[in-house]
């Protein structure tokens, strides 16, 4: 038990300085400020970025907890499926730590990604000259090209307007719904529990098609941006699943320890 316990111990603290080392950019980025988008100029009268600010229709903070719900109810669900399968109680707590753990973690890696591509690309928002606010005395021509600082308005929120593609809500959807799909068709193999199945998957698509709309919708990100982040999502919560899948595949030697301790468990009782 000593040892077990060393092992679960061991696989919390890794996963905590892994979460940690892939949140840096993220943290550099919105509690630093040490990194600045790249400053892209802009065509005077252009359409795609003259749209009216708006705020959001899905709050970030909506959306993480939509991702610590998953977290939690993907560890629920892997402490059920664990115990209908005979494993003991130390492999079913790394499991769930493993399938939960791996959900932020790829959640925060591919947040961490894109907002590297914000930065380093620094595109334009749709809703980018109603914050700008171009200096009344300069004169805007349809057509030139400014590269000039002639905004006005707010510096914080200029700044979040040069931060287009890839979409975060769109990464983080994206990322929820492939990973909660994937590990559903991975475990749920029961035919009685197929359809029901199917729905939440559907489900799932449906909601990440939902936020990355209403991005386009509020005139946060432009059509690409939104499609962009939802591949780039996606691909992490697959990749993490892989890995999930991997890490939780039972051995013979493990799945034969995990049938001793059930009947060590069976004869005490």
């Amino acid at each position: 038990m000593a040892a077990c316990s060393a092992k679960c111990v061991g696989l919390v603290i890794t996963c905590i300085v892994c979460f940690v080392l892939v949140s840096l950019p993220t943290a550099f980025v919105f509690f630093l400020g040490v990194w600045e988008p790249r400053r892209q100029g802009f065509f005077c009268g252009d359409e795609s970025i003259s749209l009216p600010y708006a705020s959001d229709t899905v709050s970030l903070e909506a959306l993480w907890g939509l991702i610590l719900g998953g977290a939690v109810l993907v560890a629920l669900a892997e402490g059920y499926i664990a115990k209908r399968r005979g494993l003991n109680r130390s492999s079913i707590f790394v499991n769930c730590i493993i399938c939960a753990g791996m959900l932020l973690f790829v959640t925060v890696a591919e947040l961490s990604a894109g907002d590297i591509m914000k930065l380093s690309m620094g595109n334009l928002r749709p809703h980018f000259l109603a914050v700008c606010k171009v200096n009344a005395s300069f004169t805007c021509t349809p057509g030139i090209y400014v590269t000039d600082d002639v905004c006005t308005g707010d510096a914080d929120v200029i700044k979040e307007a040069r931060k287009s593609f890839p979409s975060g809500h769109s990464e983080i959807a994206g990322c929820l719904a492939a990973y909660v799909a994937l590990y559903l068709q991975y475990r749920v193999r029961n035919k009685s529990w197929v359809l029901p199945r199917l729905v939440v998957q559907v489900g799932l698509v449906m909601g990440c098609l939902y936020i990355m709309g209403s991005r386009v919708a509020d005139h946060m990100h432009h059509l690409a941006d939104v499609i962009g982040g939802a591949v780039i999502g996606a691909a992490f919560g697959a990749f993490g699943m892989w890995v999930t899948k991997e890490l939780t595949k039972p051995d013979k030697k493990r799945a034969r320890q995990d049938k001793e301790a059930v009947d060590v468990e069976a004869v005490e009782l």
